[in-house]
């Protein structure tokens, strides 16, 4: 059985309930960990938190979703940066918002 198979029979076995509950649990380990700033305990921690995520993105649409929206949170926080460093965002087609002209976008 490979890393996707035995994910997925995990989460079929526990359920979206029961799985989301788990990683509510390990977030809150997680969180503990890093104030605590025990660095073994924190690899530990963050792989649980890392193999329930995985789970949830077995789901196509789900992982879709999640992806569309990390793209627009990072688009978000290149903004922001730039903003700071007074390097306004271009108009370039398809660029995260450099301040380049389309011709010299860093960020295609």
């Amino acid at each position: 059985m490979n890393k996707k198979e035995s994910l997925k029979a995990i989460f079929n076995h526990y359920g979206k309930i029961g799985q989301q509950f788990k990683l509510m649990e390990e977030c809150a380990e997680l969180i503990r960990a890093l104030a605590r700033a025990d660095k073994e305990n924190i690899k530990e921690e963050t792989a649980d938190v890392l193999i329930l995520i995985e789970q949830f993105m077995l789901d196509a649409d789900f992982a879709r979703a999640v992806k569309k929206i990390q793209n627009e949170k990072i688009k978000r926080t290149l903004k922001r940066i730039w903003v700071e460093e007074d390097n306004p965002p271009c108009l370039a087609v398809d660029c995260l918002g450099c301040a380049r002209s389309d011709e010299d976008c860093r960020m295609k």
